[in-house]
């Protein structure tokens, strides 16, 4: 019987096909929503990796393995792990746009002392900054984010192979124009609310100036809550609307920088 024999290129060859994978799935879920939080224990990361790299691994072509631990070697990991994290953090963008919508109303209502720890983000959040966050992520599962994920860690490896070195300048200064039109799109949703309080605490001024021996912190204040909840009924109604707008335009994003 004929011993089987493995040379040293074999097994880097073998090695190659699921370590490559790894990396770049590995990035993508360090930065991702819900994988990404400091809720996700690292443990729970790594073998969600490892589960996804057996899956996708095997749909992926096999690179040519360069010297171990050279110059090239290296840069490949550079660029697997970049491609990565820049797939999770476009996505992240998106769930701080809508936190960043509810500090905005926040401020407006004066909640924004009301600061709590969030276990997601690993921060102090605005107490609607929270539960806008809290909301995103019940329609991100919903709308089968978490698929999504997966779907376009598949697709990255189609549109930018492992060994390609497509990653550009272009690629930063379109991930910052994201990051402008995520806040846009965060004021928009916000600005509803934000208006209407504006113009409340504007007549609690003139009123405190007609008035001077009125409180207006005990008198505002009450008046300025109460309507920032009835004004928040009306703004958590686009909300789903704009969040999946909003993560579409993320999605597209991705699948530009990647060259698709």
């Amino acid at each position: 019987m004929t011993p089987l024999l493995i040379n040293e290129a074999q097994m880097l060859q073998w090695v190659a096909a699921f370590f490559w994978p790894f990396v770049r799935i590995g990035g993508m879920l360090m930065t991702a929503p819900i994988f990404g939080s400091k809720a996700t224990s690292v443990r729970v990361r790594l073998i969600s990796s490892l589960i996804l790299t057996l899956v996708i691994a095997p749909l992926v072509p096999v690179p040519a393995m360069p010297e171990l631990f050279s110059s090239a070697w290296f840069l490949i990991l550079v660029t697997q792990l970049g491609i990565g994290v820049i797939m999770g953090f476009v996505l992240q963008m998106v769930f701080e746009s809508v936190v960043m919508a509810g500090e905005l109303i926040a401020l407006g209502m004066g909640l924004s002392f009301a600061q709590l720890a969030d276990p997601l983000r690993g921060v102090s959040t605005g107490v609607l900054g929270q539960f806008f966050l809290l909301l995103a992520t019940l329609l991100f599962l919903a709308m089968h984010g978490h698929l999504a994920i997966v779907t376009s860690l598949v697709e990255s490896f189609r549109l930018m192979p492992v060994g390609s070195l497509t990653l550009s300048v272009d690629s930063a200064l379109l991930i910052v124009e994201f990051g402008g039109r995520m806040y846009l799109s965060a004021l928009q949703i916000a600005l509803p609310a934000v208006i209407s309080l504006l113009l409340v605490n504007m007549a609690f001024g003139v009123i405190s100036r007609a008035a001077p021996t009125l409180n207006p912190i005990a008198v505002g204040f009450p008046i300025t809550l109460t309507l920032g909840y009835l004004v928040l009924q009306f703004t958590l109604s686009p909300l789903s609307d704009g969040f999946s707008a909003m993560l579409e335009r993320g999605w597209q994003l991705i699948s530009t920088i990647l060259g698709g």
